[in-house]
């Protein structure tokens, strides 16, 4: 596990995107406007990452394993939309 906790503006979004490329991991977030926010980044930034899953999409599709590990986008936003289902 490897947390990336910088102050805001410090490129940990950046840093994850790459992240997501380079190991092929799923992003997860908690809601789709961030999720297609993200996706839109990496696709300014020429990155071929897989898909940014959202807390509803994620439960929705059952995804319980993911075969090489995920990576989580803001993790207490991620945890407050897990809580409030």
């Amino acid at each position: 596990m490897k947390i990336w906790n910088r102050p805001r503006g410090s490129g940990k979004t950046i840093r994850m995107l790459y992240a997501s490329e380079y190991t092929g991991n799923n992003i997860l977030v908690s809601t789709i406007e961030r999720a297609h926010q993200l996706t839109m980044q990496a696709h300014q930034m020429h990155l071929n990452i897989p898909k940014v899953l959202c807390v509803n999409e994620f439960l929705d599709r059952h995804i319980t394993k993911c075969s090489q590990g995920i990576i989580i986008d803001e993790a207490f936003d991620v945890l407050e939309a897990f809580l409030a289902i």
